[in-house]
């Protein structure tokens, strides 16, 4: 219950954002990930594809498809019963289409495991100071993510304004832990 009220109070403000709070945002995220990207060894980058106002990840997407670096998207499966999302390559002339949720993916292209990622940018509805997120609450980051195994050399970074950060996110055992959060002030590692 805490969880999905935090989820309920935190969306409301996000849905109420102005296009010139976002686009604003998008920018100084931006640049605040470029005074870290060159420490970071990235060959192959999953993202998700913004929807209801989350901080967008495309400049940096953008900026990366420029400099070569291979970009995915996740995509979901079409078992409704599994929660296990595969990445699917994206370029500028990439194809899309709507998944059930509504979501943009790739309509075709090279799939790849999750754990074949060097850093996974990851959506989020808050964010506490260790670390841990609430999503949307389909799990599906959590199951695909789910052991420090799986997870392997993968950096999740999640993006975020700061007024999603909360003081719990009263993580469980199967909650996903992020290794660092770009918000458009400050770049938090954990």
């Amino acid at each position: 219950m805490k969880k999905e009220s935090i989820r309920r109070s935190i969306i409301k403000i996000r849905n109420s954002l102005s296009t010139e709070t976002t686009v604003e945002s998008q920018n100084k995220i931006f640049s605040c990930w470029k005074t870290k990207r060159d420490s970071m060894n990235i060959e192959k980058v999953g993202f998700y594809w913004p929807t209801k106002n989350e901080i967008s990840p495309l400049l940096i997407i953008q900026e990366l498809l420029f400099k070569k670096v291979e970009c995915y998207l996740p995509v979901i499966s079409q078992d409704i019963s599994s929660k296990i999302m595969s990445f699917r390559q994206y370029k500028d002339s990439s194809q899309m289409k709507l998944n059930r949720y509504k979501i943009q993916e790739p309509s075709e292209g090279t799939e790849i495991l999750a754990n074949e990622l060097d850093v996974v940018f990851v959506p989020l509805v808050a964010f506490d100071s260790k670390g841990y997120r609430i999503g949307m609450g389909g799990g599906f980051y959590d199951a695909t993510f789910k052991t420090e195994s799986e997870k392997k050399q993968s950096k999740l970074l999640g993006l975020a304004y700061e007024f999603q950060e909360v003081d719990s996110c009263f993580p469980e055992a199967h909650d996903l832990k992020l290794d660092g959060i770009i918000c458009p002030n400050n770049f938090l590692l954990f």
